[in-house]
């Protein structure tokens, strides 16, 4: 198959502009760093419990608050999204 018929992969790019010897450090640097934080969380006890505690306190926080103490002001006010553009630009120029 001539070389200008092969399909063309990212992989490749990066293995001719930087050589395989630099792509095989940095792609091992990369699956080593993974593999240290993978461990890491396996083997956490406590830690696992705790993390579990932030995501959701951070789901309750973006995702359940925002609808009570965050209304969509300007659907309820306005109808049309001419309205509503008219009246962002009044109030961002005042």
């Amino acid at each position: 198959m001539a070389a200008y018929l092969k399909p063309f992969t990212q992989k490749h790019f990066f293995r001719k502009m930087i050589g395989r010897k630099i792509f095989q450090k940095i792609k091992n640097g990369v699956e080593s760093v993974f593999r240290f934080y993978l461990e890491g969380f396996r083997s956490m006890t406590l830690g696992k419990t705790l993390w579990v505690l932030i995501i959701l306190k951070i789901f309750i926080l973006f995702f359940v608050l925002r609808f009570f103490f965050f209304p969509d002001f300007l659907k309820t006010k306005f109808h049309t999204e001419q309205e509503r553009g008219e009246y962002v630009i009044e109030q961002l120029t005042q």
